[in-house]
């Protein structure tokens, strides 16, 4: 392949794909995380994050959604109120059948499972409407970068074990086991909450590891967005896919 080519697929690759710098933080490899970022809230973990009781009242008002997956279901309410840009992307994706493709889980590690990355090379392309830049929310609890009072809101609203977040492009994550640093930045706006279902999530395969944190080996998300998912199939069998998300009634 010609180095013209290559560079523009790789740009057309990261420009399509990049995601924000918080999710860098909090998705490292074990051997990656500093002393400071292993505290765990003191929540339990089989507790899944809970509704902030102040908005009790717009509670039957939120949207959401169940996805079926290659390990079952689970079930997320959004949160339109500390996320409405985040809960209208997260609406259009499904409603557009974007998920019933097959997305993998190419991502698993003991924090979170990240997902979204898709075939972006087909012709024509029938997610073309999903691609381009698209706003994101910004922290609900202060969104000033240096800010040190914004800064201690932040803190004051970690990330929980069971929150979703969409961090740009067609990329979502899961936390699992959340840490100090989750939340905390300025673009980390927590879209909603898995309700019911987190059972499933933890039960995502990760057995080849993953790109990203294992150094190369196991499911890359460059090469889904370059080849489809067929070296998943071919090459790491065991991942684990959404199958199908459908807007509740």
């Amino acid at each position: 392949m010609a180095a013209g080519t290559v560079t523009g697929a790789l740009f057309l690759v990261f420009a399509s794909a990049i995601v924000s710098y918080s999710v860098l933080a909090l998705t490292f490899a074990d051997s990656n995380i500093r002393p400071d970022e292993r505290a765990i809230p003191s929540r339990p973990m089989n507790e899944v994050a809970k509704p902030h009781p102040s908005r009790d009242a717009e509670l039957s008002k939120r949207p959401g959604f169940t996805c079926q997956t290659t390990k079952g279901e689970f079930e997320v309410e959004l949160d339109p109120v500390l996320a409405p840009k985040s809960t209208d992307r997260i609406l259009d994706m499904i409603k557009s059948g974007y998920f019933d493709q097959g997305i993998a889980f190419f991502r698993v590690n003991q924090w979170i499972t990240q997902f979204g990355a898709d075939h972006l090379r087909r012709k024509p392309d029938p997610f073309a409407s999903l691609r381009g830049k698209v706003e994101q929310d910004v922290n609900p609890y202060g969104p000033k970068e240096h800010d040190p009072g914004d800064i201690r809101k932040r803190k004051a609203h970690p990330w929980k074990r069971g929150t979703w977040a969409w961090i740009g492009g067609t990329q979502m994550i899961i936390v699992r086991k959340a840490n100090a640093q989750m939340g905390t930045n300025p673009q980390d706006a927590p879209a909603g909450t898995v309700v019911r279902g987190m059972d499933v999530i933890d039960s995502l395969d990760h057995s080849y590891g993953n790109a990203v944190d294992s150094a190369g080996q196991g499911p890359d998300q460059v090469r889904i967005m370059q080849e489809g998912n067929d070296h998943i199939h071919k090459e790491f069998p065991n991942t684990d896919f959404i199958t199908k998300c459908v807007v509740n009634a």
